[in-house]
């Protein structure tokens, strides 16, 4: 046979080998389906296994009393007391397990699982035709509503006819989460000192209505937010290099939708040393409410702005790559907050149209919408919600720990603000990063030039040519029986 034809008929069994090789990964997904099926609307629930789960659960239970649990049980409190997600989390509460039974589990199970009730997510590398028939065959035969009628007090929570469309517009089952959006939180101010506790934190958070992310205008408002996340955490950053925020740990922005507890988290948290809690406060405060009076620079505001386009760019070319957990996590947050869910480089298109549209005036203004909450005097301050822990220590500085000590050393350092100064202006005398970034990529690699190698017949090993290279000196050599030599003197 020609090369051809031999060359031919390995690339058939190569195809071949990755047809089975899909072929069994979807007999995996397809074995899964049928697993998921089976757990969704064929379970046992036997006597002996709620027995084995309740000591499961009951063990959890006792793990979860540490400190760092009951801290953010508290804060979860302090945030949503208007609702029942304080009294009612995930895990349950104690005298339901404790007292529950087959039976009754039985009985919950038949009530609320059912088609209706349901969104299967499958992310991962199949033929997607193939996976939905599976799917269909195995699912489609279950009824669509309950297997049991539900009790008498959920009985109008409970109808099962879900229409067409996205989750968030699903009918809701069971009490309503009721927040008091617009209105200051009943406790204004948390605090909790404890032996355990290490360092010193203050969290500063407005809850806001959830809305879906699903226009263009709202891919334009995380781009700015994006830029203004920067552009705090780029102030601490250079404050920390100059030794300016040597008490400051770490301050984090989190502005977060969240379907779960059905609202928009605004939160903003600085952490330190528990003795250092007095300069920790002010830097953070004379920091965040020069940022707030003052805004950013335009020549902050190029930087932060191309090297959040790169970054966006770079997620284009990494999007292969993303494991399907990472996929399949994005795409369920998108689902259950009715967000659009776009690839990287569909987000890339756009934020390159409205790159151009993004303005200091803008950005500033959405600075002092994110963030007045925070400052002592600003718009919706008394919408702000304070939380604070600390060591519970010996010592004078964490005794006078207090919301008026706190407040008062917040308030001095902002009497007096100062207007920011870019110390990242690139002088005149240097290359601007897009111009550095052509110059490299006009480069080559200093790595054995090959087509830079010569001969001139004057090295001979044997009878074989030895090509070398002027500018590195490296002598490279095939033999005749194909084995390839290269030296470098």
């Amino acid at each position: 046979k020609t090369p051809t034809q031999l060359e031919e008929e390995e690339g058939g069994e190569e195809e071949e080998e990755r047809g089975k090789g899909v072929e069994a990964a979807e007999d995996n997904v397809g074995l899964v389906i049928d697993l998921l099926h089976q757990m969704t609307f064929k379970a046992l629930i036997r006597e002996e296994d709620v027995e084995r789960e309740r000591n499961a659960v009951l063990n959890e239970m006792r793990d979860s009393s540490d400190i760092s649990e009951r801290i953010a049980s508290k804060f979860y409190q302090q945030l949503f007391a208007e609702t029942l997600l304080p009294r009612r989390f995930p895990i349950g509460k104690l005298e339901i397990v404790q007292r529950v039974n087959a039976d009754g589990l039985r009985r919950f199970y038949e009530q609320h699982y059912f088609p209706s009730n349901m969104h299967l997510f499958l992310v991962g590398d199949f033929d997607a035709h193939r996976v939905l028939q599976h799917i269909s065959s195995s699912f489609s035969a279950e009824p669509p509503g309950p297997r049991a009628p539900p009790s008498h007090s959920r009985r109008d929570s409970l109808a099962w006819a879900t229409p067409p469309g996205p989750l968030p517009l699903w009918p809701l089952r069971g009490a309503r989460v009721e927040h008091t959006f617009g209105s200051p939180p009943s406790v204004r101010y948390e605090q909790i000192s404890h032996s355990q506790v290490s360092s010193f934190s203050l969290t500063l958070t407005m809850k806001e209505e959830l809305e879906s992310n699903v226009l263009v205008r709202h891919v334009f408002e995380e781009l700015v937010d994006s830029l203004v996340g920067m552009a705090l955490e780029g102030r601490f950053e250079e404050l920390r290099t100059r030794g300016g925020a040597a008490a400051v740990e770490s301050v984090d922005w989190m502005f977060l939708n969240s379907a779960r507890e059905g609202c928009v988290l605004n939160s903003l948290v600085v952490t330190s040393e528990g003795r250092s809690w007095r300069r920790a406060a002010r830097v953070f405060a004379k920091t965040l409410q020069e940022l707030i009076s003052f805004g950013l620079v335009q020549s902050e505001l190029d930087r932060l702005l191309r090297s959040l386009v790169k970054q966006y760019k770079t997620d284009v070319e990494q999007e292969e790559t993303m494991e399907s957990d990472e996929v399949m996590e994005e795409l369920m947050e998108c689902v259950e907050a009715g967000d659009a869910f776009m690839s990287a480089g569909q987000k890339f298109e756009l934020v390159r149209r409205m790159e151009e549209a993004v303005t200091l005036e803008l950005v500033n203004h959405r600075v002092q919408q994110l963030f007045s909450f925070a400052s002592l005097a600003g718009r919706n301050s008394e919408l702000c919600a304070w939380f604070v822990c600390a060591p519970k220590r010996e010592g004078r500085a964490l005794k006078e720990l207090s919301e008026a000590t706190l407040r008062e050393e917040m308030e001095k350092a902002t009497a007096r603000l100062e207007p920011y100064r870019d110390a990242s202006v690139v002088p005149s005398f240097l290359c601007e990063d897009e111009e550095m970034d052509e110059r490299m990529r006009r480069l080559q690699p200093c790595l054995v030039p090959v087509r830079s190698m010569r001969t001139d017949g004057t090295e001979k090993e044997e009878g074989t040519e030895v090509l070398r290279d002027p500018g590195t000196g490296v002598r490279f050599m095939g033999l005749s029986n194909g084995m390839r030599v290269t030296v470098k003197e």
